[in-house]
């Protein structure tokens, strides 16, 4: 007896360490990758119909655009190709463009509605706009996203292929749950603000709607939904931060925008149960004196646009943010 003792208690601590990193390594995996959205899912699968609630519009002349077009470019560090729609302002001599930023299980097509809220309230004479499939996403190459953490990688190539393509070099950013926080990360990464400086391009507005606010508390709050144990979480995340640089600390928007180099208006639904708003709450008292935050009784994520009883409200406060100089 002694003997099998001997011999089992070892094979058992194996197995128990083999299943555990069998465990981390699909929590890891489920952290960096998800399945791509292709421009064909919102009208394909039920659950997307839903949240994307085109209604068969499927492109910007379906939201009374005449002029648009498609433009391919490269994420050049990671040799990735994406995709976007370039629609020009009314103005063709603007030399700003609001860049949309959609968020995870996303695409371009998301943000299409909000091209109503641009022409209706003038901003289509002040803005181009580009609507870009971030890595991962619609028409754009497969690739692991790090919770944001390369979306604002793409963000930062497709201002540069935007400066390169039209001359713009003034730019707002609205960006929507993941793709706000890749957002805040474009304006805090050193590398990232030192290339925009080094080329003369400015961000100068940037809104946050729905944002993944930390990603570390979401990421554990995810592995307890899903019973992943405490130390497995602990493993993941370490993992996930060495593929990051190490900058898993700073994505938290208290960190991220503690000293933002533009206004911030950060929109956040009281009843969103994805990115919640107890979780911004513990971030915003180290926000700096730039960043304003407004909340919307009711709605859910990254629906306050489309809520009866917020539209007008929502439309006119991210007007006027956008139209301030």
């Amino acid at each position: 007896m002694k003997r099998l003792l001997l011999i089992g208690l070892p094979l058992l601590v194996l197995l128990a360490g083999l299943g555990l990193a069998g465990v981390n390594h699909h929590f890891l995996h489920q952290i960096r990758s998800y399945p791509p959205v292709t421009l064909a899912a919102p009208f394909e699968d039920p659950r997307l119909i839903e949240e994307f609630a085109l209604e068969g519009r499927r492109t910007p002349a379906d939201f009374g655009v005449a002029n648009w077009r498609t433009e391919r470019y490269a994420s050049a560090w990671d040799g990735l190709t994406l995709e976007g729609w370039f629609i020009p302002a009314r103005d063709t001599a603007a030399r700003r463009a609001l860049v949309f930023a959609h968020g995870r299980w996303s695409n371009r097509l998301k943000p299409l509605s909000y091209l109503t809220l641009w022409r209706e309230t003038g901003l289509d004479s002040l803005y181009h706009v580009f609507l870009p499939d971030l890595r991962n996403s619609g028409a754009s190459d497969p690739a692991e996203t790090g919770m944001g953490y390369e979306f604002a990688e793409d963000l930062y190539f497709t201002l540069r292929h935007l400066h390169a393509t039209h001359g713009i070099d003034r730019f707002a950013v609205y960006g929507f749950s993941m793709g706000a926080m890749g957002t805040a990360v474009l304006l805090d990464r050193p590398d990232l603000r030192a290339g925009l400086d080094s080329l003369g391009l400015t961000i100068e507005r940037v809104v946050l709607d729905s944002p993944l606010s930390n990603v570390e508390a979401s990421i554990r709050r995810g592995a307890a939904r899903q019973g992943v144990p405490g130390p497995v979480a602990d493993l993941a995340l370490a993992s996930f931060d060495r593929t990051i640089d190490g900058y898993l600390p700073r994505l938290r928007l208290g960190a991220l925008l503690a000293d933002p180099p533009c206004p911030v208006l950060i929109l956040q639904g009281e009843a969103d149960r994805t990115t919640p708003p107890a979780m911004l709450d513990a971030e915003r008292p180290a926000f700096g004196p730039a960043v304003r935050v407004h909340t919307f009784p009711g709605a859910d994520h990254v629906k306050i646009y489309r809520h009866p009883d917020h539209r007008a409200a929502y439309t006119a406060l991210v007007a006027d943010f956008l139209r301030r100089p």
